[in-house]
């Protein structure tokens, strides 16, 4: 007789004890007499990925793979919006599509096209596998990639740009 909740909290990927107090009091409220009632945190599922793409030949490979990283690591992005991966873009069992991913990539400057994009699940998987068309995930997890060379638990992100004549 025991609930466990977890919370997601908007644009953040912890929540803060002011939102975990607050939760609790309101669990407690409408908890069923006899019940215990948990707050947990959330579930992350962090994966790496490794990211080929073609560039112009006109383009900086270092520009091509700054605009790249730019547009998918999580935070504000230049132009407005949120990266990607940004916490308020993913929540509880919600899956990675290969086709919205590889849409972010080739919107950005200098990107022709996308080779290859494999990925590991941190700390489950060893060996690198290509991106399936969806990558899903159990109700209770949330997808994490967030690219702190700080946090490196928390996902990575490697872009490499070659040009169009290296696979002819």
């Amino acid at each position: 007789l025991t609930a466990f909740t977890s919370a997601d909290p908007a644009g953040s990927e912890e929540p803060t004890v002011s939102l975990l107090t607050k939760l609790t009091q309101l669990l407690d409220q409408r908890r069923l007499a006899g019940y215990e009632s948990y707050l947990l945190p959330p579930s992350y599922v962090s994966i790496d990925l490794q990211i080929t793409v073609c560039g112009q030949s006109s383009a900086f490979a270092g520009d091509v793979q700054t605009a790249v990283l730019t547009r998918l690591q999580p935070g504000q992005l230049p132009s407005g919006g949120v990266g990607f991966f940004d916490h308020s873009q993913w929540s509880f069992g919600q899956p990675l599509q290969a086709s919205a991913l590889l849409a972010a990539i080739q919107s950005c400057p200098g990107v022709v096209g996308v080779y290859q994009v494999q990925y590991r699940e941190r700390g489950v998987q060893l060996d690198w596998t290509s991106l399936a068309d969806t990558l899903t995930f159990g109700p209770d997890q949330i997808l994490r990639v967030d690219n702190d060379p700080n946090r490196p638990e928390a996902g990575s992100l490697r872009v490499t740009v070659e040009r169009s004549e290296e696979h002819t």
